[in-house]
């Protein structure tokens, strides 16, 4: 997803899919046809909020939500829990693994991913625009977290996740839950729906 503050729009392509959206606007267009939104896009605090069923089934993920636990999935990858229980169960520090704690603790140096710019009118083609670095992610063995982008910063406690003792859930003061995992030996990748970050020693 890429979002462009001058004239608030949002765009974003997966494969042959391209969706545009304007901030507080109930219209998208999906492959240049248009579209009406149940909610529309909105920025709160700094950040933008797209409506996250019509995200995914545009670009043709599979969304499910489990209505017991409040668990949304996308693609049987990505996670997150809505409404009253806004995340997993909580799991005290005490009981984390020794090895999941230890391989995540330290100093992180951050990896913005890139994004797609809007369509061009004239040819349709998005263009992709590589990232950038992003400041440091410092994750503490006491089972807290500090992120700073430059521009803003973030703290919070991390678990680990419930369902993959692989990953550990990074509970943000900036009202996200991100799950955050290994890429490789020396990477993490933190992401909620939308947001992504990537992280090297």
């Amino acid at each position: 997803m890429k979002f462009e503050p001058t004239t608030g729009t949002i765009a974003g392509a997966k494969g042959n899919n391209i969706i545009l959206l304007t901030l507080n606007s109930n219209e998208a267009y999906v492959n240049g046809k248009k579209v009406k939104l149940l909610v529309p896009a909105k920025s709160v605090n700094g950040r933008t909020l797209v409506p996250l069923r019509f995200i995914s089934e545009a670009l043709g993920s599979d969304v499910k939500l489990d209505s017991k636990t409040q668990k949304v999935t996308i693609d049987n990858q990505y996670y997150f829990y809505v409404g009253k229980q806004s995340s997993p169960p909580s799991t005290s520090t005490a009981s984390q693994s020794n090895s999941t704690k230890q391989s995540f603790i330290g100093t992180w140096n951050i990896w913005v991913s890139g994004g797609y710019t809007a369509p061009d009118p004239a040819t349709g083609i998005s263009t992709y625009t590589k990232g950038a670095g992003g400041g440091t992610m410092t994750i503490n063995q006491d089972g807290t977290f500090y992120w700073d982008m430059k521009t803003e910063q973030y703290s919070g406690s991390w678990v680990t996740d419930p369902n993959n003792s692989e990953q550990i859930i990074l509970k943000s003061n900036d009202g996200w839950d991100y799950t955050c995992r290994f890429t490789d030996s020396n990477t993490i990748k933190w992401y909620t729906f939308g947001m992504e970050y990537y992280g090297t020693k």
